[in-house]
């Protein structure tokens, strides 16, 4: 069951210039932070703000029905997961776009009027995504290239590190420099990406099969495969803290960021290259509890001890991820 505040006048709705997605999880701090942010833009009022609760144990609700009435809350009855919130929240957007914002992320005063203004002028542009500012001020990688048997072999060997691998204008390079002009790439960071509306039901919207991660890989990657461009505009700007919506069930995320890379690569790769990248992950991930396991031990500790045996044993036995650790839906 879903609960959902609704709007007195229907009509206002196709007055919007675009909507703004933030799918929230126990992170009524951070999402305090995020909507004044917002808020605090010019001009905000013909954009549609959306919050999708999943299911959060903290004051999420009522600080958002309090503070803000000129947001959209929709409540979900469950932890649906990061895809399926922002599927509730596409249901309800209005607008030629959909800018999808992590709750812990605030934005800078022009992001959304640069990255709104790309779109208008670029219409091969299916998708387009800010810079991410960290905490310590500085910008992260945020653009990739789509997981491969390359790639994900030198993430489970932990090497990624020394050679990331990043599509840069088309072409595969090896190259950690940030680029500081707008380019096209193969996927884009879920935490801040606007992508146009009509698109988003050309394609389907997010697939909900993956709980956490690679939800927005397998979005670019249709986008990709339908023809559409991916642009990383580094004048845009969004500031991101990271992980205030996992920190919680640390374990749970880290089997699900481990679950989801293999579905990306059994829908969209070759069995072999899928099945190969699995059995790679599950003998390195072995490794690594067994280092971990005799460390000493903290609440931080076992948390990773537990992802790695959740880790093995979802891809060990396929299906253990939706049958036990992913909240009923």
């Amino acid at each position: 069951m879903i609960e959902q505040k609704t709007e007195s006048n229907t009509a206002i709705k196709s007055n919007y210039l675009g909507s703004i997605v933030i799918v929230s999880y126990n992170s009524a701090n951070e999402t305090e932070q995020c909507l004044n942010s917002l808020l605090s833009i010019g001009s905000i009022d013909n954009i549609k703000i959306i919050v999708v609760d999943n299911c959060s144990t903290d004051n999420t609700c009522e600080l958002i029905s309090e503070q803000f009435p000129s947001v959209l809350l929709v409540k979900n009855d469950v932890n649906s997961g990061f895809g399926a919130g922002n599927n509730l929240g596409i249901a309800a957007s209005a607008g030629e776009w959909i800018f999808f914002l992590n709750p812990d992320s605030e934005v800078a005063p022009d992001c959304i009027a640069i990255l709104c203004d790309y779109l208008r002028t670029h219409p091969e542009v299916g998708c387009v995504a800010p810079a991410i500012i960290g905490d310590n001020g500085k910008t992260e990688l945020s653009y990739f290239h789509f997981t491969t048997l390359l790639t994900s072999s030198l993430s489970a060997l932990g090497l990624m590190r020394f050679v990331p691998v990043n599509r840069i204008s088309g072409k595969v390079v090896i190259n950690s420099k940030l680029v500081k002009v707008p380019i096209e790439v193969d996927r884009v960071l879920g935490a801040a990406m606007m992508i146009r509306c009509n698109l988003i039901s050309d394609i389907g919207g997010f697939d909900e099969d993956y709980f956490l991660y690679s939800e927005e890989e397998d979005l670019c990657y249709r986008l990709f495969k339908s023809g559409w461009k991916v642009v990383y505009q580094p004048d845009a700007r969004v500031k991101h803290i990271g992980g205030c919506s996992t920190d919680s069930i640390k374990s749970v995320s880290m089997a699900a960021a481990n679950w989801s890379r293999y579905l990306f690569m059994k829908k969209h790769l070759r069995w072999f290259s899928a099945e190969l990248s699995r059995w790679i992950w599950i003998k390195m991930l072995f490794l690594r509890f067994i280092v971990t396991f005799f460390r000493k031990r903290d609440d931080q500790m076992n948390q990773k001890i537990s992802g790695y045996v959740y880790s093995i044993r979802s891809l060990v036995q396929p299906g253990y991820f939706d049958r036990r650790l992913r909240p009923k839906r």
